[in-house]
């Protein structure tokens, strides 16, 4: 039996770790597209999920090769979205990690600081249009309320977004970054 859920994540541990408890429940993800998850049954706790953010494009050749190296290696891709790739391996096998030294952890988490750096001027564009639709439905004291509701809808998630982005996430990981090179200072 299939089962399809929608969930909306901005961040990538808080997701996989929401995979994780799918998985121990007995549903093992087996396709996403945008905020949708679609799910089969398993055996309660069969799987372990990690996701990473690849540098390129799933289809890159370099990220082929690096999709065949980590099958090798026991690990299932189970699907990709844009750049975010999902895979799993059977928890029988033991825990696993994708990244087998800080230097790699660091430069993942330094991708999706940067993916999200990159989101800024986007929204940024998107707020300040949004603005002026609403100073100008002002200046010309158009005042029907519905006119404002449309206006102002898309500026609503907007600011949602960024302010869960920016304000709770991105400080978060560079945070996790900042403490990973400290350690690896130490270590060397």
């Amino acid at each position: 039996m299939q089962v399809k859920q929608w969930k909306l994540f901005l961040d990538f541990e808080k997701e996989e770790d929401w995979l994780n408890n799918q998985a121990a429940r007995g549903l093992a993800m087996k396709h996403y597209t945008f905020r949708r998850y679609t799910f089969e049954e398993c055996e309660p706790g069969e799987y372990i999920y990690r996701i990473e953010l690849l540098k390129d494009s799933v289809t890159s050749s370099d990220n082929a090769k690096y999709l065949q190296f980590v099958e090798e290696s026991g690990v299932e891709h189970v699907d990709s979205y844009l750049n975010w790739a999902y895979f799993r391996k059977a928890a029988a096998e033991g825990p696993f990690d994708l990244y087998t030294d800080l230097e790699s952890r660091i430069a993942h988490y330094q991708r999706i600081i940067r993916l999200f750096l990159l989101m800024v001027p986007l929204m940024l564009v998107g707020f300040f249009s949004q603005l002026i639709l609403i100073i100008d439905f002002v200046e010309s004291g158009f005042q029907e309320i519905t006119a404002r509701m449309f206006v102002f809808s898309p500026l609503i998630p907007l600011v949602v977004v960024a302010v869960l982005l920016y304000g709770r996430v991105l400080p978060r990981l560079l945070k996790k970054v900042k403490l990973m090179k400290r350690e690896q200072d130490i270590r060397e």
